[in-house]
């Protein structure tokens, strides 16, 4: 398998944790933020994603929502900030924070919650919840399971994907087709895809040739 041509070091993604726990924990004064999954248990390989929660104040949800695109600039250029309708539907909070120049493969998932499980009250957020984005999102999740051999999610990935932007998944053979095939099916619906669809493309050629 070749190199994807990309820093995928463990330090790199070191820094980008402590460069969001820094800008969240300085936004909310009392907040805090903590790894949870792969990278807390210690079985993160690298393409893992960053998986937080930041505990924020009984009250602050609110306004750690309306905070939290600036402050994460601090950190880098943004692509995306999304809040799961799901998510707030059942109550929680979780945000798909998406950088511009930082490995696709390691999108930022936040879990907002009080520092005692309050839930306060609904939660206005203004973030467009874009399908093809979301699209996106499964075809890179799905080129990271098929480099970590985990051919069946794989296709759970592109099965829930495509219809997303209105496409049939209609298996070729080949991964690098289908995934590249989802990526592009969701640019062609969102053209402002097209930079983030470029890199899969090129990262799916390096990893999957």
């Amino acid at each position: 398998m070749k190199s994807p041509g990309v820093d995928l070091s463990p330090e790199r993604r070191d820094r980008i944790v402590d460069g969001v726990r820094s800008a969240l924990e300085k936004a909310v004064v009392g907040s805090s933020l903590v790894l949870r999954g792969s990278l807390a248990a210690g079985t993160a390989d690298r393409y893992s994603d960053i998986d937080a929660i930041w505990r924020v104040p009984d009250g602050r949800r609110q306004s750690a929502i309306d905070a939290l695109p600036d402050a994460l600039e601090s950190v880098g250029p943004l692509f995306s900030v999304r809040v799961d309708p799901d998510s707030l539907a059942a109550g929680g909070c979780l945000v798909f924070v998406t950088f511009t120049d930082v490995p696709m493969f390691w999108r930022v998932d936040l879990l907002v919650e009080t520092v005692t499980g309050d839930t306060d009250t609904a939660l206005e957020v203004t973030t467009e919840w874009s399908l093809p984005e979301s699209a996106l999102a499964n075809a890179v999740a799905a080129l990271r399971a098929v480099v970590r051999g985990r051919d069946k999610d794989a296709t759970g990935l592109l099965k829930r994907g495509y219809p997303r932007v209105d496409a049939a998944y209609s298996p070729s053979g080949s991964w690098r087709t289908d995934i590249v095939g989802l990526a592009d099916a969701s640019v062609r619906a969102d053209p402002r895809l097209e930079p983030r669809v470029e890199r899969l493309r090129r990262l799916a050629e390096a990893l999957l040739s």
